[in-house]
């Protein structure tokens, strides 16, 4: 992810699980889900809620802070 001096990379789990007739996926390290009706679906809206979740993080200038709070980031005095 780029953007505003911002360069970050990382590398997060997904997991799934069916859940009645729909598949649900996960990002547990940043609280975020979504669903579909195939694992494809479901990781493909999971993707989009991802780029939802940052660029909300983003327009609010709190990506760092949530990383932080979720201990993917550490938030110093140097940034």
């Amino acid at each position: 992810m780029s953007g505003h001096g911002l360069d970050w990379k990382g590398t997060v789990q997904f997991e799934k699980h069916r859940e009645g007739d729909v598949w649900v996926a996960t990002c547990p390290a940043l609280d975020v889900a979504s669903h579909g009706n195939t694992r494809e679906e479901a990781y493909r809206m999971l993707e989009e809620a991802l780029a939802g979740f940052f660029e909300d993080c983003r327009e609010h200038g709190t990506l760092l802070d949530v990383l932080a709070n979720r201990q993917l980031a550490t938030v110093g005095e140097s940034q």
